[in-house]
């Protein structure tokens, strides 16, 4: 059993002491609200005796661990009391006279011998904690369930052969605890329950879920371990706000791909199952901080899992694997404890790191760099190696090795600021030979031989971009664009260019153009959430069951899948787009009052009718264009007389609405963005020939 899985009997309990009491029920006048809410200080008594001396100022009374072998009949004169425990004794029924105690909330019978339950605990109406546990209970009484208030109920360690379709009645069940029983199956009625936040059926016999269960869209806690399961639907991606799912000691061969869209998931148990393969979708659950895999025949980790950023623990005994999974080095440099692992691999890791260093620090260059290279054979992903040596190699002047080993490490994943100094690295060692003058020479030479050829200009930009040296850049990919408008390309680096020197609106016209070239492309959808959070537009965007996701990385990539971009606080570019959804504000901006009053007027009527993404695209588009260029800094003036023209002529051919729609099509799950396009085609065709023969300056 993992810890987490301990009992959480205690936690109810103290809670429940300090919170239940202080509560008003609604079945109390207004008269008795100061007596009620001061029942939290009224005192809990342990002696039956001294309470039935005060029987009608008895709130709470725990009897529990007193060897009571039947159940006291006094009791019934405490006609006050709200809370009862009767916890370890040796009790083996409960009088029907029980329901004289009409105002009780909370009763703990659990660790007794109780075989049978009287119908007439039903008639505690104001009862909503009731906790059973460890008895010999078989069956459930049909009054039981006229128990409307229950919030909590712990039926864990009995005998119960099913969980009866009444139980439908408890609407305001929030926490059904009912593992180590002997039921086969859950009752289909169980769907009705939509408070439910906790369910612990582990250690049964139940074979499926049955339809409705994945009704339960408010689930946190999903307990199903030791059972007989044979499958999860894909319905699972109903229950969004999951915390913990424990499936493991299961039959389970595989789970379904919609496992990846509980993005709310942070503790995971699949181990003990059938898989032969591990779900890839795990890789998407970015809030994971423990999860164990061990014990199943699966061979391989998907690489895709190097992914999960919060991962603490990852647990894989018993796996055997038919070769080392890289995945493991890269959780490992990020932080994840792993355990179940023979880690003779890993260990030689950290001992090459570590001896790779001490060579460095104590100037042996030479079997550092030995060290270094070993490491990297062996952990082909360890940037920090990579970087590490890179700079060795530079300190010797063996700078085209640097500047390969510099070129293999930015391809890989990393933080913003390990790539820039990486980046640094490289264009030191390009700087620091002939091969810098050589490249350019011969940049420079297939342009005076191919001055219409764009390749050559782009691959000069690439070249400069590479060493952030960006204003050669961008001259480099203006003159592509200028030979050829369409090279997306050029448009993109352009965008990263104007994404990094923080030239928003450049930024916005240059996406947008390579958005409209290649909708399809790694770059396009890697650029898009930036694209959303300079142009205020709503990040959040709805999958086909109807739930806001957002996009979890902040990175821009190229088609090789090289990082090109990285925010530096992608965390808080999320929080910041979240913010943003919920109060729009940020529609306006600190120049509002300069603003034409037309945008103004379309910006306001946005924000006040919660505006869609169409709307909000087509005011900040709008707004851009109507700016006072005399304004713009001289450095940006070539590019705004590039791209403004265009866009100033599509908002005037009255093309916005159709441009609008075709971007915010890119995420490809607005069903509004494709019916618009579908059903206005005629338009779409317009724009189509509009944007064919539009002149671009030369």
């Amino acid at each position: 059993m993992h810890t987490i899985k301990k009992s959480i009997r205690p936690l109810f309990t103290a809670f429940f002491l300090a919170f239940l009491f202080l509560t008003q029920s609604s079945s109390y006048g207004q008269s008795n609200s100061a007596e009620i809410e001061n029942i939290g200080s009224k005192p809990v008594y342990t002696s039956l005796s001294k309470a039935l001396r005060n029987a009608d100022k008895v709130y709470k009374l725990n009897l529990s661990n007193k060897e009571l072998k039947e159940f006291p009949l006094e009791i019934l004169k405490l006609k006050e009391l709200r809370y009862l425990s009767l916890d370890s004794n040796q009790l083996s029924n409960i009088p029907p006279q029980i329901n004289e105690l009409q105002k009780l909330k909370y009763l703990s019978l659990s660790h007794n011998n109780i075989q049978e339950l009287p119908s007439t605990i039903g008639d505690l109406i104001e009862l909503r904690f009731l906790y059973l546990d460890y008895n010999k209970i078989s069956v459930l009484p049909s009054g039981f369930f006229k128990l409307a208030q229950l919030e909590e109920l712990f039926i864990n360690n009995n005998n119960l052969v099913e969980i009866p379709a009444g139980i439908k009645v408890l609407k305001e069940l929030e926490s059904l605890i009912a593992s180590n029983n002997q039921f086969e199956k859950i009752p289909d009625e169980i769907g009705y329950l939509y408070d439910l936040k906790k369910i612990y059926f582990s250690n049964n016999h139940i074979k499926e879920l049955p339809e409705h269960f994945y009704e339960l869209t408010n689930l946190k806690s999903l307990f199903l371990s030791g059972n007989d399961l044979l499958q999860i639907d894909s319905g699972i991606n109903k229950l969004t706000k999951l915390e913990i799912v424990a499936l493991e000691d299961n039959k389970l061969k595989s789970l379904p791909p919609e496992i990846g869209e509980l993005y709310e998931l942070q503790n995971l148990y699949i181990d003990q199952n059938q898989f032969d393969s591990l779900p890839i979708e795990i890789g998407n659950l970015f809030k994971l901080k423990t999860l164990y895999i061990g014990n199943n025949p699966a061979k391989e980790i998907p690489t895709y899992y190097n992914r999960l950023s919060n991962l603490q623990l990852l647990d894989i005994k018993n796996l055997s694997f038919q070769s080392f999974p890289q995945v493991l080095y890269d959780l490992q440099n990020n932080g994840t404890k792993i355990t179940g692992l023979t880690t003779k691999e890993l260990y030689q890791a950290k001992l090459l790191l570590s001896q790779a260093r001490n060579k460095k620090l104590t100037g042996n260059t030479t079997e550092a760099i030995i060290k270094y290279e070993e490491l990297i054979r062996l952990d082909t992903n360890n940037v920090s190696a990579m970087s590490e040596l890179a700079s060795i190699l530079v300190d010797i002047s063996e700078f085209d090795k640097a500047a390969a080993i510099c070129k293999r490490a930015l391809s890989k994943n990393a933080s913003q600021k390990t790539l820039d100094e990486i980046r640094t690295t490289y264009s030191n060692s390009i700087n620091r030979t002939s091969k810098y003058d050589l490249v350019l020479n011969s940049y420079e030479s297939k342009i005076k031989a191919e001055p219409t050829n764009v390749v050559p200009y782009f691959e000069l930009g690439k070249f400069y971009f590479d060493q952030k040296k960006y204003e050669e850049a961008q001259q480099s990919f203006l003159q592509a664009l200028k030979i050829d408008p369409s090279h997306a390309d050029s448009h993109f680096y352009l965008a990263v260019i104007f994404l990094v020197l923080d030239r928003e609106d450049l930024f916005i016209f240059s996406s947008l153009r390579l958005f409209a070239l290649n909708p399809a492309s790694k770059k396009t959808k890697t650029t898009f959430p930036f694209l959303l959070k300079k142009m205020r537009m709503k990040s959040g965007f709805e999958n086909k069951r109807g739930t806001t996701s957002y996009f979890d990385s902040y990175i821009i990539r190229n088609e090789n899948n090289e990082i090109v971009y990285k925010s530096d606080y992608p965390q808080a570019d999320l929080l910041a787009a979240m913010i943003s959804d919920l109060t729009r504000s940020d529609l306006f901006k600190n120049d509002s009052s300069k603003t034409d009053p037309e945008i103004k007027k379309a910006i306001e009527s946005a924000l006040n009718k919660n505006a869609s993404n169409v709307e909000i695209f087509e005011s900040e588009l709008s707004k851009i264009c109507k700016k006072n260029t005399n304004e713009i800094k001289q450095e940006e003036k070539v590019f705004w007389d590039y791209y403004l023209p265009y866009y100033s002529n599509l908002i005037e051919n009255g093309h916005l609405e159709t441009f609008s729609n075709t971007i915010n099509n890119i995420r490809g799950n607005d069903q509004n963005n494709a019916k618009w396009l579908k059903t206005n085609s005629d338009k779409v065709e317009k724009f189509n020939v509009w944007n064919k023969n539009y002149k671009w300056i030369k």
